[in-house]
């Protein structure tokens, strides 16, 4: 309005038709990268996202310290519970490997009906009860073998519990300080929000009568712009760190309200050093 009226310059009017296509080029490159989002959503979750909202009150449900939330992750977390439910299946299966060096023991019971048979005429029954024991002395040393490989299957399954417990601790440490910067830097965001807006607003007047260049008007127009983009991404960035605090902690799908399969209770203890290994026997079965 104002390059037709004569008031304003011609090459304001060309900066601001640039800065317009500019922004409108870029408009269609963030819905571009709207459509792979939405695609890479539809390949991991298999339906199309459709009016995705966050969920509010995710940082009442976090533990006050990341000592309680690490206990928690020790306590419940899924993949460690895995990582000690192997060793548990380990250590059977070692005790499974004890059983060939020991004898087996049978009862049995057998009875015959003869008619004259060996010279011996007319009718001749025999009735036994016996319990007979059977050893294999010499295997080829496989069982030895076997019961050495399960020793060293345990130290195997230990070793990767061990490092599964440091990346579970580790991964809850990294997204615990993520969500205490984000959630700092969400004040100064908010104020570098409400500040561009006022200085947009003032310039806005200033430029009206003369005091602000176009230049000045089209900057704070676009640091307003960044610094509602800013903000957002900070905010996103404080949600997406504490639902990695509560999948770190196993309560993930507590919260989202996915129930767990039926699955067995097992214990899970902090890492401790390996246990020697069983001495094998001297003698193989």
């Amino acid at each position: 309005m104002r390059a037709e009226r004569g008031v304003g310059r011609k090459a304001d009017l060309s900066q601001i038709e640039g800065r317009l296509a500019l922004a409108e080029s870029n408009l269609i490159d963030e819905q571009n990268n709207l459509r792979d989002a939405e695609t890479n959503y539809l390949r991991v979750v298999g339906v199309m996202p459709e009016s995705l909202e966050p969920v509010d009150g995710a940082a009442d449900k976090l533990p006050p310290s990341i000592d309680e939330a690490t206990q928690k992750a020790v306590d419940q977390q899924p993949t460690l519970k895995s990582a000690e439910a192997d060793i548990v299946a380990r250590e059977k299966q070692h005790d499974v490997a004890k059983s060939p060096f020991y004898p087996n023991v049978f009862l049995e019971y057998s009875s015959r009906a003869d008619k004259d048979l060996d010279g011996i005429r007319d009718i001749n029954n025999e009735d036994y009860v016996m319990l007979r024991m059977r050893y294999n002395l010499f295997n080829g040393g496989s069982d030895v073998a076997r019961r050495q490989e399960t020793a060293h299957l345990i130290n195997e399954a230990k070793d990767i519990r061990d490092r599964t417990y440091r990346q579970v601790v580790e991964s809850l440490r990294l997204s615990w300080t993520a969500y205490q910067a984000a959630d700092t830097v969400m004040a100064y965001r908010r104020q570098h929000v409400e500040s561009a807006l006022q200085t947009k607003e003032a310039y806005g007047k200033q430029f009206n009568i003369g005091q602000r260049t176009l230049l000045d008007l089209l900057d704070t127009e676009n640091e307003l712009f960044e610094a509602q983009r800013a903000y957002t991404n900070a905010e996103y960035d404080r949600l997406n760190a504490q639902y990695r605090i509560l999948a770190g902690m196993g309560e993930l799908n507590q919260d989202i309200g996915v129930p767990l399969p039926q699955e067995a209770r097992v214990s899970v203890k902090e890492p401790s050093a390996p246990a020697k290994e069983e001495a094998a026997p001297a003698k193989d079965e």
